[in-house]
């Protein structure tokens, strides 16, 4: 009798709890509840996500593995991914593997656990093994959007986009309410070059699914890219509004028949007017407070949202006020929007938003791994701007493959006068990132270059004193470092004097060796299909040797096999330039007419 009272008692506590998010009182609560009802799997699941919510994923594998053995559960997808999430969280996504491949003995036709499958490969960076495992689980449920979606992922993570971005858009045709099928696609379209694309993506899922603030996050970073700052801005103020709620930041549980205050967060009414834990809130504007439920307290508070609050206060046998205003305040999900929109202002000039955004951000004290990337990012910005380059430096290396960090990073090098680091950061940007659309990125394309400048300058004259010399391999030598540190304006007579040196000294035309390692990478990844790869190898032979012309006949091939015809145009365009009595100069030129026309046919489907 006394188990099933103190039962009903945790079930109480439970749900009130629950209201006020209090994950660490519910992992409580339910490791108690569980010791009443061990096998209970309504109440190993209420444990199992209560220690995920509150960050102790290693005490959550059990339970959730747990959960596995009752066959309905081994139907929802949120438990194996909720499983996977701990693994990795613990730094062990291999572990998830091998117990996901031991549960696939005992459901050799679950789809969903395929997929799991995936999803746990996708973590541990398995990405081809991902695709596999969605394939199987296709295979078991052609219906499937989940299998779709990973699918998706795995093969965008491989900048296979042409194979990810079908895969998301048969999720979205299945599932349109899977907001995350949408938040991919949109970035992977970005990733492609198709920024216009993934706009009109990004707002059919909003129109879908109006209530995630990560798609108007998505479509606010799109429009950055394309430079329209202030419909940037409206969409980062969407979801900051989307991730907010009225209150004076303070967590609440009722003691004694009082509310108590539980936790305080940072930067909120409540932090500023140095409220504490364990403080007891006897009156709201002359109201007594005694009675009333946590939810009764929060409606008090919100219905005067605004407006300027007299509270009562008992701490430690001592009774004092405090005047605070109810107002908007942001959850841990806004951070990435605030984070965000500081970077947006350094574009704008809006110091003090700046400033204040990134404040907030980190305030929030999101685990998010991609928010705090971006605060790293945006903390790194704010650092450059005022001459702490070093400090930029560091805040970006905590961003990986990210286009602006490694710009932001090249600049950073450049201003300490460490040219050879910063070329270094600058050549691992994507040159389908360094496109004219691509409005941000090529301002600060031009603060580089003009850095840059005097040492482009440097080379090219001690390329000229090689020439009269007669020394033409160390002319090529200088001309290729000033090509890399030279805007669009100087690279094609620079380019221009590179092939002129070996059109007149034919036997520097033979690849050399630095870049046949990686012309040869090349030639292996277009032969599996992994066409990403063989663009950056190809860069990469390109970087090395830029004088010699097969390499950019290569690359434009590859790109035209990507649908790239832009690309591929200008990369044939060097090539016709560079070898105009070239046997294959008639191919290579009827090429650019099919690629023209490729083009024409694109604009008119838009």
């Amino acid at each position: 009798m006394k188990e099933i009272f103190r039962s009903a008692q945790i079930y109480d506590a439970v749900k009130k709890a629950e209201k006020r998010k209090d994950y660490a009182e519910l992992a409580t609560l339910y490791a108690e509840w569980m010791k009443i009802y061990p096998e209970d799997p309504s109440i190993i699941s209420g444990a199992a996500n209560a220690l995920f919510n509150n960050g102790q994923y290693k005490e959550a594998i059990p339970p959730y593995q747990k959960l596995l053995d009752f066959g309905g559960y081994a139907r929802e997808l949120s438990i194996w991914t909720n499983l996977i999430d701990c693994y990795s969280k613990t730094e062990q996504p291999a572990k998830a593997i091998v117990f996901i491949t031991q549960q696939l003995d005992k459901y050799p036709k679950n789809e969903i656990a395929f997929s799991a499958l995936a999803y746990a490969h996708i973590a541990n960076k398995t990405y081809e093994d991902a695709i596999v495992a969605t394939k199987r689980s296709i295979e078991l449920s052609a219906e499937n959007p989940v299998a779709y979606f990973f699918q998706g992922m795995a093969y965008g993570s491989v900048k296979k986009y042409r194979d990810a971005i079908p895969a998301l858009q048969k999720s979205i045709a299945l599932y349109p309410q899977l907001a995350e099928a949408y938040l991919f696609l949109g970035r992977y379209l970005m990733d492609d070059s198709e920024t216009e694309e993934a706009i009109t993506t990004l707002k059919k899922g909003i129109a879908d699914n109006p209530a995630s603030p990560l798609l108007h996050i998505m479509l606010g970073i799109a429009y950055f890219k394309l430079g329209k700052y202030t419909i940037s801005y409206e969409e980062i103020n969407k979801a900051i509004q989307m991730d907010s709620k009225p209150g004076i930041g303070v967590s609440i549980q009722v003691v004694d028949k009082y509310p108590v205050i539980k936790q305080i967060q940072d930067n909120t009414p409540a932090s500023k007017a140095e409220l504490k834990p364990g403080d007891i809130i006897t009156q709201v504007n002359g109201k007594s407070t005694k009675k009333m439920s946590e939810d009764d307290f929060s409606s008090l508070l919100t219905s005067n949202k605004g407006n300027p609050l007299l509270l009562l206060i008992e701490r430690n046998e001592n009774t004092f006020t405090k005047v605070i205003t109810c107002t908007d305040v942001p959850n841990p999900e806004a951070a990435i929007s605030y984070a965000m929109r500081s970077i947006l202002s350094r574009y704008t000039n809006n110091k003090i938003q700046q400033q204040q955004d990134i404040i907030i951000a980190e305030a929030l004290k999101s685990q998010d791994e991609t928010t705090k990337e971006y605060i790293s990012m945006a903390r790194g910005l704010l650092a450059m701007d005022e001459g702490n380059y070093e400090s930029t430096i560091q805040f970006m290396a905590k961003v990986p493959d990210n286009s602006f960090a490694r710009m932001y990073e090249a600049i950073a090098f450049a201003e300490k006068s460490l040219f050879n680091a910063s070329l270094a950061h600058y050549q691992q940007i994507p040159v389908e990132d360094l496109i004219p659309e691509n409005i941000p990125l090529m301002q600060d394309n031009k603060v580089l270059m003009k850095l840059y400048q005097p040492q482009a300058i440097q080379h090219k004259e001690k390329a000229e004193e090689f020439l009269t010399k007669d020394m033409p391999q160390e002319a090529l030598f200088e001309l290729s470092e000033a090509l890399m540190k030279s805007d669009e304006t100087e690279r094609q007579a620079i380019l221009d004097k590179l092939f002129s040196i070996v059109a007149a000294n034919p036997l520097l035309a033979e690849i050399p060796e630095t870049a046949r390692k990686f012309a040869l990478r090349a030639e292996i990844m277009l032969k599996e299909g992994n066409l990403e790869e063989a663009i950056t190898e190809n860069k990469k032979a390109i970087s090395a040797a830029p004088y010699i012309a097969s390499l950019y006949y290569n690359m434009a091939l590859i790109k035209s096999q990507l649908e790239k015809y832009a690309d591929a145009i200008k990369y044939m365009q060097i090539y016709v330039k560079a070898q105009p009595n070239a046997p294959n100069i008639r191919q290579a030129k009827d090429e650019i007419i099919k690629w023209e026309f490729q083009l024409e046919r694109k604009k008119e489907k838009k």
